[in-house]
C-alpha cells in the first residue's frame, strides 16, 4: 500500500516538471528578424521648382503694329475689288476712312468714298471707288466695268452725260474695281498708278 502512495506521488511530480518544462520551452521568446522581402518605397513627388524671375511660360501673342508700319493685307492676293483696293492702300501704311456712299449716274456699280491721310501724303485727300460685284449688280460685274470704263471719253468726261468736275479726273481701273480721283497731287496719282495701273481716262 505505501508503495504504489509512492508511485502515485513520483508520477505526480514527474508530470508536472515535465508540465514545468513545457511551458518554460514554449516562452522562450527570440528576437524579431528582418522579413525577406523588403517594401519598395516610392519617393514622395517634390514640388516644381518657381520659375526663374523675369520668364514666363511661353504663350502665342498678337502681333502689335508699330508706329509707322505698314499694315498687312488682311485679305492677301492682287487687288480685284473695292476691298481688296482698300487692303493694298492701308497696306502702304496710309489711313484709309469710309466716308460714304457717292454714286455717278453713268456707272452701274455703287461707289464709296474713302478718305486717305498719312504715309507719303503731304496732305489728306478723298477718292472714290466703285465695286462691280456680280451679286450687287445681277450681272456679270467684270464685263460690266468694262463697259462701264469704254464710256469714258480720254480725257475723263463720260460719253452720256455731261460732268462739271471740281478739278480734274483721273480714272483707273483694275479687275472689277473702277477708282476715280479728282486732283493733280503727284504722290496720289503715284500711289494710284502703282497699285491700279496707269489711268485709263483723265486729264
Amino acid at each position: 500500500m505505501k508503495m504504489a502512495s509512492r508511485l502515485f506521488v513520483l508520477g505526480v511530480v514527474m508530470l508536472i516538471g515535465l508540465v514545468a518544462c513545457g511551458q518554460a520551452g514554449g516562452t522562450t521568446s527570440t528576437a524579431p528578424t528582418a522579413s525577406s522581402s523588403t517594401a519598395q518605397v516610392k519617393p514622395s513627388p517634390q514640388p516644381a521648382s518657381p520659375a526663374p524671375a523675369g520668364l514666363t511660360t511661353p504663350q502665342q501673342l498678337e502681333p502689335t503694329a508699330q508706329p509707322g508700319a505698314p499694315v498687312v493685307s488682311s485679305h492677301g492676293g492682287p487687288i480685284k475689288d473695292h476691298v481688296s483696293f482698300v487692303d493694298h492702300l492701308r497696306a502702304t501704311g496710309l489711313t484709309v476712312d469710309i466716308v460714304g456712299d457717292v454714286q455717278q449716274p453713268f456707272l452701274r456699280a455703287k461707289g464709296t468714298q474713302l478718305h486717305l491721310s498719312g504715309g507719303d501724303l503731304k496732305q489728306p485727300v478723298d477718292i472714290q471707288s466703285y465695286n462691280y460685284d456680280d451679286t450687287d449688280l445681277g450681272t456679270d460685274g467684270l464685263a460690266a466695268a468694262q463697259a462701264d470704263a469704254a464710256q469714258i471719253e480720254p480725257n475723263g468726261m463720260p460719253k452720256t452725260t455731261n460732268v462739271q468736275w471740281n478739278a480734274a479726273p483721273h480714272w483707273f481701273r483694275t479687275e472689277r474695281v473702277i477708282v476715280l480721283y479728282l486732283g493733280d497731287d503727284p504722290a496720289v496719282l503715284g500711289l494710284l498708278t502703282t497699285l491700279l495701273g496707269p489711268q485709263f481716262a483723265g486729264q
